[in-house]
This record gives structure tokens, sequence and C-alpha cells, in this order.
């Protein structure tokens, strides 16, 4: 390595040396070296010290290649080396939620974001749907929407409407979005809406995951609102039927009534009836669904039928002819058939 220096710093001078002498031949001669096999290119008037420097970062590239290869053999690193700089980290920014309306009053639950106030007496904005985080003792958390009619306090014990909302509504949404789809939005806004409805943003799989936090949410609002205990409603369009009809099965006794509508008790295209669907024999149950829906009929209309077979007396199914999908449980949702069924199962 020393010699190779050694050499290099010989080969600088000399190319310096080279310089200078091809300099003063012109200044004495008038005119360039004649050399045996290459006319010189006309030099230009370049300062002395440009070529210099420009040999010396020659020479210093070259000193740093040759110690490179004497320290790594010329080895390049593996690709998958992980590179030794580090990086700061990134600020996580929460996501943001717009619902329809956000009590500021309330305090506020830790919970993860977005970070929505928990449920309080100073929070209620009759007539309003408002937007609500609840954390459950096993740490489940539910965002979900509250509505309280107007003049809730005169009038005595109130029915409660759970509504589980279908795959539009489904966990990636936002509680805004389900402001709009659920009974609320497809209902005449004239007309007396005298129930307190809740409606959860679903969970990331199925609803069976929110049936004991549910359990626990129903016992805080009731400790505020002068709700029925008796006189819970649980309904449901799409796969919020199939939540309904599964989370009735689960607790037959826990409801005043279930409405699913537009979508059958099972995900299974072999088990269309459940085996235990006659746990649902004494329940006041309304379905509807259309014959045109995207979803078939035949879901229903063989569930009904094995619950009367079982021996209930309690099912009013409703069936439209030409309705698709949405039409027809916005269609249930709007008129005031379902409202008035719900009323008359009030203990």
């Amino acid at each position: 390595m020393l010699d190779l220096k050694a050499q290099l710093g010989d080969y600088l001078d000399h190319v310096v040396e080279r310089i200078d002498m091809e300099d003063i031949f012109e200044e004495r001669i008038g005119a360039p070296p004649v050399r045996p096999v290459q006319a010189r290119t006309p030099r230009r008037n370049i300062p002395r010290w440009v070529y210099g420097v420009a040999a010396a970062v020659a020479v210093f590239v070259v000193i740093g290649g040759v110690a490179w290869l004497s320290r790594t053999g010329g080895q390049l690193p593996p690709a998958d080396q992980p590179s030794e700089t580090t990086l700061p980290e990134a600020t996580t920014v929460p996501p943001t939620t717009s619902p329809i309306t956000t009590a500021t009053s309330a305090p506020t639950t830790p919970t993860t974001a977005p970070d929505l106030p928990s449920f309080g007496q100073d929070s209620i904005d009759p007539g309003q749907q408002q937007a609500y985080s609840f954390v459950s003792d096993s740490g489940v958390e539910i965002e979900y929407l509250l509505f309280v009619p107007e003049g809730y306090e005169e009038n005595g014990d109130l029915p409660l409407i759970v509504f589980l909302h279908g795959n539009l509504g489904r966990a990636d949404q936002t509680l805004e979005r389900l402001g709009t789809l659920n009974p609320l939005a497809w209902v005449d806004p004239n007309a007396e809406f005298p129930f307190v409805m809740v409606a959860p943003k679903g969970p990331d799989g199925l609803w069976s995951q929110y049936h004991e936090p549910m359990d626990e949410l129903f016992d805080v609002l009731g400790e505020v609102l002068p709700i029925n205990p008796e006189a819970l409603f649980l309904t449901g369009p799409s796969t919020g039927a199939v939540g309904t009809w599964q989370w009735a099965l689960a607790r037959p006794d826990r409801f005043a009534g279930i409405a699913p509508i537009a979508g059958g008790p099972s995900m299974s295209t072999e088990e269309v009836v459940p085996e235990d669907i006659c746990r649902l024999v004494n329940l006041p149950i309304w379905v509807a669904h259309s014959r045109a829906d995207d979803l078939p009929i035949d879901s229903h209309e063989a569930t009904v039928a094995e619950l009367q077979e079982c021996g209930s007396t309690a099912v009013v199914f409703t069936v439209y002819e030409d309705l698709g999908h949405t039409d027809s449980y916005q269609t249930a949702y709007a008129g005031p058939d379902l409202y008035e069924w719900m009323l008359k199962q009030v203990p």
C-alpha cells in the first residue's frame, strides 16, 4: 500500500512537471513541442493550477478505491443488510370522524381514535342523532349513534330500538355515513318517532362480538334515560338481519320483539334455517323481504314456515313483490307499520 502511494505521488509530480515544461517551451519557442506520434491539441487558456487539482483528485480517488479493496476484498454488502441510518419515528395522526352531533359537555373516556365522548345526562340533545363511544368492562369499544326523542322526560318509559346496520354501514364507514343508513334517515320526518334508538357501528367481524358489551351499554343508558327495560327491540337489514336473528337465538328472552329485514337467519347456504329456530317460538317477530331481492327470499320463507311448525303465532311476514334489496328495507323502515307493530308489543 505504501509503495503504491509513493508511485502515485511520483506520477503526480511528473504530471505537474510535464505541464510546467510545456508552458516554458511555449513561452521561449513560441510554439508547442512537436511530438513524434501525435500533434498536441492546441491548449486552451486554462490556469495551471486547475490541472494540478484535477490530477490530485484522480490520485485520491484511486487511493480510496485501493483502500476499500484492501478492507473488503472487493465484496459488496448483502442486499438485505439493514441500513445503519436511523430515521425519525413517524408521527401518527389519528383518523377523524364526522359524527352527526358530538356532545362536548359529557366527560370523555380514554379510547382509541377517534376520541368520542361517553354518554351523560348533560350531553343529551333531544331530536338529534349524537355520536358517542362506550368501552365495556372487557375492553371492547363501541362507537354508536344515539337518538332521544323530544319531550322524552314527560313521556314516561320509552321503548328502545337497537339498529344493526347492513354491509353499507360496515366497520370501515364513518358514523356520519351511518347516520344516513338507519331508520331515522328513511322514516317520514313529520311522523312521530317515540323511541330511543341506538345504532352501533359494527365490529370487524360478526355482530356476536357485541352481545355482552351492548348489554352493558343498555344498563348505562337506562341509568340516565327513561327506558322501559321490557321494551327492547332489535332490527337490522341485510347482514344486520343476520345479526338480528343470531342475537335473538343467543338471547331469546332479551328482546320484546325483533324485525329482521331483507336478510335470512344464516350466512350458510347449506343451513338455511338454524336447527334451534324453535327457541324463538314465543318471540314476536316482524319479517320483511322482497321476491325481487338479490338475497333470495327462500331463507325467510323457510324460517317463517319452520317457526309456524314450532307453534309460533307471533310472526308477521311482509312480502314485497318487485322491490330491489335496498328499496325493500328502506320501504319497511319508512312506513308506519313496523313502528306500530313494535308499540303493540310493549307490555
